[in-house]
């Protein structure tokens, strides 16, 4: 199940609290740590105390009309690593997919970003249990300011996610030695990846998701 936003509300409050890029650019991709998760999704409420930190890698797409996102995370102990290609859309910022097995759609969008120290990614997935906004806190190490995770927690707030449901991942640095392995073993970058041939339609240039939510 879910907790529902009303959708007009949830485009209202994106728009209220998007300072993200408005150009194309490739400045998003590289290696990004995730941080903290807010959300509406009644199963990562019921399971928050079970995720722990992974990365995420954005990269080029196979196409131009496609942008790679890879997450990295642990699964049952094991070290997975999961690349899900999205979409590019007109709109700066946004990417979609669609997962045919769940019958889900899911919307990305880079809210706010820096480049070089954190990025905030923005979820909704409209699938057979309803629609759910999630809301990701990403940084390029595995440490943020307290300024940084207050911030995110209010616009976090600012979408209607409640305050129980704001929360640190699990840090890699208080896992076993296999976890840390996982998370900072240096990803080689794809032999020969496709230069963008033509246009940079949406190119998300802040890019969340995000991939796959942590299992």
């Amino acid at each position: 199940g879910s907790l529902q936003a009303p959708r007009g509300a949830l485009l209202h409050a994106l728009c209220s609290v998007s300072s993200g890029p408005k150009e194309p650019t490739g400045r998003l991709y590289g290696k990004w740590y995730g941080i903290a998760i807010g959300t509406t999704c009644r199963w990562m409420m019921q399971y928050k105390h079970r995720f722990n930190m992974g990365t995420l890698v954005v990269a080029p797409g196979r196409t131009e009309e496609e942008i790679s996102l890879t997450a990295t995370r642990i699964r049952s102990g094991v070290c997975s690593e999961v690349a899900t290609p999205y979409k590019k859309t007109d709109v700066p910022g946004k990417i979609w997919y669609y997962n045919p097995r769940w019958k889900t759609t899911v919307e990305s969008y880079v809210v706010r970003t820096d480049y070089d120290e954190y990025a905030i990614f923005v979820m909704k997935k409209n699938g057979t249990q309803g629609l759910t906004t999630t809301a990701k806190l990403y940084g390029r190490s595995p440490r943020l300011s307290e300024s940084r995770l207050a911030e995110f927690k209010q616009l976090a707030l600012g979408l209607g996610i409640p305050e129980d449901s704001i929360f640190n991942l699990i840090d890699a640095g208080t896992q076993p030695s296999r976890w840390r392995l996982c998370l900072t073993v240096l990803r080689k970058p794809r032999a020969n990846p496709p230069p963008p041939t033509g246009g940079t339609k949406g190119l998300p240039g802040t890019g969340r998701s995000l991939g796959a939510s942590p299992r």
